[in-house]
């Protein structure tokens, strides 16, 4: 599975499988996860795919697995687990952590209701915020003009 992720995914060059609770929960119910947060863009589009249901070990799940990651940097996998990849294995592991941690912040935000899903237009406005999101340009702009570096 790996070597298919590193086949399909050239700048790939570590990749995460674990089997994490809330992502095992999700996986479980063959779901992915939806556009409820604006950290899923992170992974790479306007969800987390969930891979169809294939047998541990096979070549089946193998090259679903691959064809999942060419587009996205963390999927769950039916009824298993998760799989993340990075380009050196500490993005990978992060990614993985934080994947967990977007599971399980939907797995509770479902417990309550129905998640609400950004729409595409809030989502365009995701993904023009996510070019700078992290080099501080947000930060300064937030609470109200003070910096909060």
């Amino acid at each position: 599975m790996h070597q298919a992720v590193y086949e399909s995914v050239p700048d790939a060059h570590a990749v995460i499988h674990t089997h994490a609770d809330f992502c095992v929960a999700l996986a479980s119910c063959r779901k992915p996860i939806p556009p409820f947060h604006y950290m899923v863009h992170g992974f790479g589009g306007m969800d987390v795919p969930c891979v169809e249901y294939q047998p541990f070990g096979s070549s089946a799940l193998a090259e679903a697995a691959g064809k999942a990651l060419i587009d996205r940097n963390a999927c769950l996998l039916a009824n298993h687990g998760m799989l993340a990849r990075g380009t050196s294995l500490s993005q990978a592991f992060e990614t993985a952590l934080k994947l967990e941690a977007l599971a399980r912040q939907f797995v509770l935000a479902s417990s309550v209701g129905s998640p609400v899903l950004l729409t595409a237009v809030e989502w365009e406005t995701v993904r023009q915020q996510y070019r700078t999101y992290g080099n501080g340009s947000l930060a300064r702009r937030s609470a109200g003009g003070m910096c909060l570096r």
